[in-house]
């Protein structure tokens, strides 16, 4: 009799003992908490540019690294040279090239130590030389060095000729080759070479140059003609000047010219028609081979009219 009465209590125990076990299973909003991971990783890093190249020495670039993804949490980066004698690199990404030769510049993350790489190629330039042959004068003069692709100005000649006057410089002694004004400025051609004096009466220009006339003014202008004389005849070369009209100034035109050393050489003349009344000023200037050889200026302080440039060199 009591044994049957012993075992339903022994099982409702057991009932309750599982139900208190299992609660906490189905989450209670009274007990414990969760913690949230904020933070975002690096996954790459990128340079804006993957190689450089210069012959200068002091060029500098500016170098930015994009890490991805744009919201990762650590975005800081070390930044290095594998040849600080050739390029050195800021911890901002500026680089400087300060020798010849070749370096990597890397940027790598903290986080992650993901990299990328920039190659910098410092190449030393050529030097060629031009030296200066009297051609039958006197003296001596220095020879004058030049990088391939950079603009000279000749040395002035010190060259001296008892009986003849300087006219030019010429690639060739008998004065067949490529012509040179006195202090020419110009790109040289590469490699290293001679120019040879040339000597002539009363120092007129021989052989070709590159001839450039320039205009510079305020006021109004009717288009105008610009003739060249070669030898006292006006050459075939006859321009308008195109667009003195509706002031487009400064203007600057260059002719290829042929001279052969006489009197009548190196004349040059424009009639230039002033086409309102007032003020109005024109300067109209002469250069060969890059070198100021002759300016004119003319003012009209009242009526319209012609006006003629007369100037030699």
């Amino acid at each position: 009799m009591n044994a049957r009465r012993t075992l339903p209590g022994l099982l409702i125990i057991g009932l309750l003992t599982i139900f208190s076990c299992s609660s906490p299973t189905g989450g209670s909003s009274s007990s414990g908490s969760s913690t949230v991971n904020s933070n975002v990783s690096v996954t790459s890093v990128t340079l804006n540019s993957s190689t450089l190249n210069t012959s200068n020495l002091g060029t500098t670039w500016s170098l930015i690294a994009t890490v991805a993804p744009s919201n990762a949490t650590n975005q800081s980066l070390t930044w290095n040279s594998t040849n600080v004698g050739v390029a050195t690199v800021s911890q901002t990404g500026l680089v400087t090239a300060i020798g010849y030769g070749s370096a990597t510049i890397s940027a790598t993350t903290i986080d992650g130590g993901f990299s990328a790489s920039c190659n910098i190629t410092v190449t030393q330039p050529v030097t060629y030389t031009i030296s200066f042959n009297p051609n039958g004068g006197n003296g001596s003069m220095s020879s004058q060095s030049f990088q391939a692709g950079s603009v000279v100005k000749l040395a002035s000649n010190t060259f001296t000729n008892q009986s003849l006057s300087f006219i030019d410089w010429n690639t060739s002694k008998d004065g067949s080759g490529t012509s040179y004004y006195k202090q020419a400025v110009f790109s040289p051609p590469s490699g290293s070479f001679t120019l040879y004096a040339q000597w002539g009466d009363q120092g007129r220009l021989t052989g070709t140059h590159q001839v450039t006339f320039t205009t510079t003014g305020v006021g109004s202008f009717q288009a105008g003609q610009l003739s060249i004389y070669m030898d006292n005849t006006p050459s075939s070369i006859q321009s308008s000047l195109d667009s003195f009209m509706n002031m487009n100034l400064p203007y600057s035109k260059t002719y290829t010219m042929t001279f052969t050393g006489t009197v009548g050489d190196s004349l040059f003349a424009s009639a230039i028609d002033f086409v309102a009344s007032g003020t109005a000023t024109l300067t109209l200037s002469a250069y060969i081979d890059g070198v100021l050889v002759g300016t004119q200026s003319s003012t009209s302080n009242s009526a319209p009219g012609p006006t003629l440039f007369v100037n030699t060199f």
